[in-house]
Parts: C-alpha cells; structure tokens; sequence
C-alpha cells in the first residue's frame, strides 16, 4: 500500500509538470505565500519599532483565531472564552456600542444581526472594530492598540474601572498583549527569591512555565 501510495504521488506530481496551467498556478500560490511572509515580516518589524519607541515588551498570544481575546484576557486574568462571551453578550443587550448604533455596520437588518452574534461567539472567529469596540465597554476598561501607524485608544462610554489594557496588532492579522518593561522587570525580581527557594531544594513544589 505504502509503494502505490507514493507511485501516486509521483504521478501527481509529474501532472503538474506537464500541465502548464497547473505549473503556473502552483508557481502563483508560492509566490502568494512568500509575498504574505514578507508583508508579515515587514509588519512585525514596524510594530515593534513603535515598542521600542514607548518601552513596550510583548505578551504572546496563541494564533488560534482569538489571539485579540487572549491578549486582552492574558493582562485581566480571564480566560479568552470568557471575554469574548462578555463582548456577545454586551452587543445582544445594547444597540449602541462607543455612542454608534452597530447594527449600522452590518447588513441584512435584524437577520443579519443575529447572524453576527452567532458568527462572533464561535471559536476562532476573528474580531472587527465593532467586537473590539464591544470588549472594552464589556470589561470596562480602555484599550490601547499599537500599531504601524502608531496608537488607537478605545474608550468605552461607561465609567473606566482599573488600568489600561494594552495590544500591538501587526497588519489585520494578529493581535498580542503588551506591558511596560518596567512591569516586566518587577516581576523578575519577585521570581528571583523563589529561584533561589528552588536551587536551595527548600521549593520542590514550584512549577515553571515557559509557554503560555
């Protein structure tokens, strides 16, 4: 089975090669996909410039589709199921999100509204500006976007409680959290005695995480 299993593949790939449309359409895609690694690339570099201008450090995110929901959860201790429920949530009680009626921006009247929400609370369903819009006044909290061309404040109209929560976004395709390195640096520090705990055998309890 193995043998015929790779004679078809040979047979496969001998069929792209002598179809000439088939060629061109294979070489297009290759040539799609290193475009699409640059551009990524080239966006990564441009959000971390605007980083390292603000003393940002990253907080990374999973790239399942809710990474704009992992990075908002990471930095409130919420599972990512759970911010996205919120933002639904707040849509399905509220007609107007940040003063704008946001039915406004999607079509087919009240059909079409039902059809968002039920799209918005599936897994791995990608956010627009109005789920983004939608998170903030659902946690009531402002969110900051850093971006290539700079900073998106997202103000909920609701009263702000507690500290901003911060994101970069590379290119309408990956979100990911952010902290001042000064945070970072606290936190280093108060892993530094218990490091010590553990190279002193007195903490054998003590797990590490690499990955988030």
């Amino acid at each position: 089975e193995e043998e015929e299993k790779g004679e078809e593949r040979v047979v496969d790939s001998w069929e792209i090669l002598v179809d000439e449309d088939r060629v061109r359409e294979f070489g297009e895609k290759i040539y799609r996909k290193k475009e699409s690694v640059e551009s990524r690339m080239e966006g990564l570099r441009e959000v971390m410039e605007v980083f390292d201008e603000r003393g940002l450090e990253v907080i990374r995110t999973p790239l399942d589709g809710n990474c704009f929901f992992h990075a908002v959860g990471q930095q409130l201790g919420l599972d990512h199921e759970k911010v996205r429920s919120a933002a639904v949530n707040y849509l399905r009680e509220n007609g107007r999100v940040n003063g704008e009626e946001w039915s406004s921006f999607i079509e087919g009247g009240e059909r079409g509204k039902r059809y968002y929400l039920r799209r918005m609370e599936k897994k791995g369903e990608w956010v627009d500006h109005i789920m983004v819009m939608a998170t903030a006044a659902a946690v009531k909290r402002k969110i900051l976007i850093y971006a290539q061309g700079g900073l998106t404040e997202i103000v909920p109209e609701e009263q702000v409680e507690g500290s901003c929560v911060m994101v970069g976004f590379i290119r309408e395709e990956h979100y990911f959290g952010a902290k001042e390195r000064e945070q970072q640096q606290q936190q280093q520090q108060q892993q530094q005695p218990q490091q010590r705990d553990q190279e002193n055998g007195e903490r054998k309890d003590t797990a590490v995480f690499i990955w988030e």
